[in-house]
């Protein structure tokens, strides 16, 4: 049993149709989480201040969390982003990045220890 040409068409309009609402659907929940998401980042820099100069360092703290945490709330994921943000802030700008060693590490590699003699796999 085959479907006619008028069938065909009234079921493509109808799938056409319901695809045209889940776009507008999906579009509408998309921009309701990017508002969602400037609040909650407004939010946390207007309580984390000293941060904002450190928004890379945020990023990639809250990733790692997020990825090994994944099914923690957001609250409890800054809990734990916090310190490690704090301490990580803390080791870059104790980096001097200004003044360099004036001493030249020794490019020069040792013999391999086979080369004296010595094998490591206890072969004679």
């Amino acid at each position: 049993m085959s479907i006619t040409p008028e069938e065909r068409e009234s079921i493509l309009v109808e799938a056409e149709e319901r695809i045209l609402l889940k776009i507008t659907e999906t579009v509408g929940h998309q921009m309701a989480a990017q508002a969602t998401h400037a609040k909650l980042n407004r939010e946390f820099y207007e309580k984390y201040p000293e941060f904002a100069d450190s928004k890379d360092v945020v990023a990639a703290i809250i990733e790692k969390i997020d990825g090994n945490h994944p099914f923690l709330e957001y609250e409890e994921k800054l809990k734990k982003a916090v310190p490690e943000i704090r301490q990580r802030i803390k080791t870059i700008n104790s980096l001097d990045m200004k003044n360099i060693s004036k001493k030249t590490p020794s490019r020069m590699f040792a013999d391999p220890p086979q080369a004296n003699g010595f094998n490591p796999h206890g072969e004679l």
